[in-house]
C-alpha cells in the first residue's frame, strides 16, 4: 500500500513538471491566455471546468502570492488548439451579451505576453524620467554665445572673459565627479571696491526680496596685496550661495550681463557654480568627525564625573574669588577680637588712671581730670603691658599670647567658640587655598603698618605737647 501511494505520489510530481515546463516557453505559440477578475478564493479545477466548454485544456495555473498562498485575482490557460482559444476570445468580448462568468463575477480574458512584450507595454505605459544627478540643464544658463543678440554690446575683452569662463566649466563638466551646483552662483568682472555686504544686498534684491535668504557669500581675495585695515583686496571674483533653487535663478538672470549696476563696462559674469562631488564629500566627513569627537569628549567627561563622584574620589573644586575673600575678612575680624582679649581688664586699668590723676589733677588748661601726656602714658603703659618686645622671640610671643587668651577665655567662657571659629577659618585657608604663607606674610605686613600709624600719631601729639623731641619709640 505503502510503494503504492509513493508511487502515485512520484506520478503526479512527474506530470506537474511535464504540464509545468511550457507554461514559461508556449506564449509564442498563441494557445494560452491570461484571465482577470478571477475571485480570490477560487480553485484551479472548478476554473478548469468553466473553460473546458471551449475545448481541451492542456493547463490551468492561479497566480498566486508566494508569501501567503492567496490567488491574487489571475490565472493562465493554455489550450491545445488555438481554435478554442479563438472561441473563449468571442465568448469573453465585450460585445457578446453574455461573457464568462465564474464564481458570480465576470472573467475579463486576453492573449498571454512574454516577459520582454510586458516589460515594453510596462514602460511605454509609466516612461521613466531621465533623472540628471549632475544638473547639466543649468550649464548654459547664463551663457552668452558670440553670435547671439545679447553679445552685441558687450565689448571685446567681457566676450573673452565669458569664452574662457565657458571653456573652464566644459573641460570640468567632462569628468563625472564635478556636478552643476543649484542653489550656489559663481560671479566673474566684479569690481573690487564692493564688499560681502554690499554683494549680499544687490542679490537678494535681485532674487525679488525677502523670501529669498542668502547662506553664504564669499569674495576670493588677495594675501598678498593688503590695505591698511589688514583685508585682501578683491580679485574680481565671488560666489553667492542661496538656500532655494527658485531664488538663486532669478537673481542670476536679473544681474548677469546687466549694465545697470556697475556700469556698461563692468558687466558681471553671474552662472552657476561647478562643484566638485569629492571635495564635498570630504568636507561633510570631516564636519561629521568633528562633531563625533566634541559627542565623545563631553559623554566621557560626563561620564567620569558621575564616576568619580559615585565612588566619592572627585576632586575639591577650588574656591571662589568671593569665597576666599569672605574668608580673610573673618580671619581679619577674629585677629582684631584676640587683640582686644591681650589687653588687661578693667580692674588692672582704675589703678594706674587714679595715679596720675592723683598726681596732675588739672590739665594743660585748667580743667579737672586726666591731661593728654598722662592719657598717652596710660596708653604707653597700657601698649607695654599688651604689646611684647620687638627683640623677644617667636617662642615667647607664641607663649605669653597663649596664657593670655587662656586667661580671658576663663574669665568670659563665651570666646572659646569665637577661638574654635578663628583656628577653623586659618585651617580652612591652608587647606583650601595654596596661598596661605603669602596670606600670614601680608597679615604681619598689615599689623607692621598699623603699630607704624599708631607710633606717628604719638609722635605728632607729642610734638604739640612738648615740642620737638629725640626721635625715640613710645613706650622707650
Amino acid at each position: 500500500g505503502g510503494s503504492a501511494g509513493s508511487d502515485s505520489e512520484t506520478g503526479s510530481l512527474e506530470e506537474d513538471q511535464e504540464v509545468r515546463k511550457p507554461f514559461k516557453e508556449d506564449v509564442h505559440e498563441g494557445k494560452t491566455l491570461f484571465i482577470r477578475g478571477i475571485p480570490f478564493d477560487a480553485d484551479e479545477d472548478e476554473l478548469s471546468e468553466v473553460l473546458t466548454q471551449f475545448g481541451a485544456l492542456r493547463y490551468c495555473r492561479l497566480v498566486t502570492n508566494p508569501a501567503t498562498r492567496m490567488c491574487r485575482g489571475s490565472a493562465f490557460v493554455q489550450f491545445f488548439s488555438p481554435s478554442s482559444v479563438q472561441a473563449c476570445l468571442q465568448a469573453s468580448s465585450t460585445e457578446h451579451s453574455k461573457g464568462i462568468h465564474y464564481g458570480g463575477r465576470r472573467l475579463d480574458v486576453t492573449m498571454a505576453m512574454s516577459k520582454q512584450e510586458v516589460k515594453q507595454f510596462e514602460e511605454q505605459k509609466h516612461p521613466k524620467k531621465q533623472v540628471d544627478k549632475r544638473n547639466l540643464f543649468l550649464s548654459k544658463e547664463g551663457a552668452i554665445l558670440p553670435d547671439s543678440d545679447a553679445a552685441r554690446d558687450l565689448s571685446k575683452t567681457d566676450m573673452a572673459k565669458r569664452m574662457k569662463a565657458l571653456a573652464e566649466k566644459k573641460s570640468k563638466l567632462a569628468n563625472p565627479n564635478f556636478f552643476v551646483s543649484k542653489t550656489r552662483l559663481s560671479i566673474r568682472n566684479l569690481p573690487t571696491q564692493v564688499n560681502e555686504k554690499q554683494l549680499k544686498d544687490l542679490f537678494l534684491k535681485a532674487a525679488g526680496g525677502p523670501p529669498a535668504r542668502v547662506k553664504q557669500v564669499k569674495i576670493m581675495r588677495s594675501s598678498e596685496r593688503v590695505d591698511s585695515s589688514g583685508i585682501g583686496r578683491s580679485k574680481g571674483f565671488a560666489f553667492v550661495d542661496f538656500t532655494e533653487h527658485e531664488p538663486a535663478l532669478a537673481a542670476l538672470r536679473a544681474t548677469n550681463n546687466n549694465p545697470g549696476l556697475f556700469g556698461p563696462k563692468k558687466r558681471m559674469i553671474v552662472e552657476f557654480a561647478v562643484e566638485d562631488s569629492r571635495a564635498l564629500k570630504l568636507r561633510e566627513q570631516r564636519k561629521r568627525q568633528r562633531t563625533q569627537a566634541k559627542k565623545t569628549t563631553t559623554s566621557s567627561t560626563s561620564s567620569t564625573s558621575i564616576k568619580k563622584e559615585e565612588s566619592g574620589d572627585s576632586e575639591p573644586k577650588a574656591p571662589s574669588m568671593r569665597t576666599k575673600w569672605k574668608l580673610k575678612c573673618k580671619a581679619k575680624r577674629l585677629r582684631r577680637k584676640d587683640r582686644k582679649l591681650e589687653e588687661p581688664s578693667p580692674a588692672s586699668k582704675t589703678p594706674a588712671v587714679k595715679e596720675t590723676a592723683q598726681s596732675k589733677p588739672f590739665g594743660i588748661n585748667g580743667s579737672k581730670g586726666t591731661s593728654i601726656a598722662s592719657r598717652i602714658q596710660v596708653g604707653a603703659k597700657r601698649k607695654r603691658t599688651s604689646r611684647p618686645n620687638e627683640n623677644a622671640s617667636n617662642a615667647t610671643v607664641a607663649k605669653k599670647f597663649k596664657t593670655d587668651s587662656t586667661e580671658v577665655v576663663a574669665q568670659k567662657p563665651g570666646l572659646a567658640t569665637e577661638l574654635q571659629k578663628l583656628k577653623r577659618s586659618n585651617l580652612q585657608l591652608s587647606e583650601d587655598t595654596h596661598l596661605a604663607p603669602k596670606h600670614n606674610v601680608k597679615l604681619r605686613r598689615e599689623d607692621r603698618k598699623e603699630e607704624e600709624n599708631f607710633t606717628k600719631m604719638v609722635d605728632s601729639y607729642k610734638r604739640k605737647l612738648f615740642g620737638n623731641v629725640s626721635d625715640s619709640r613710645w613706650f622707650e
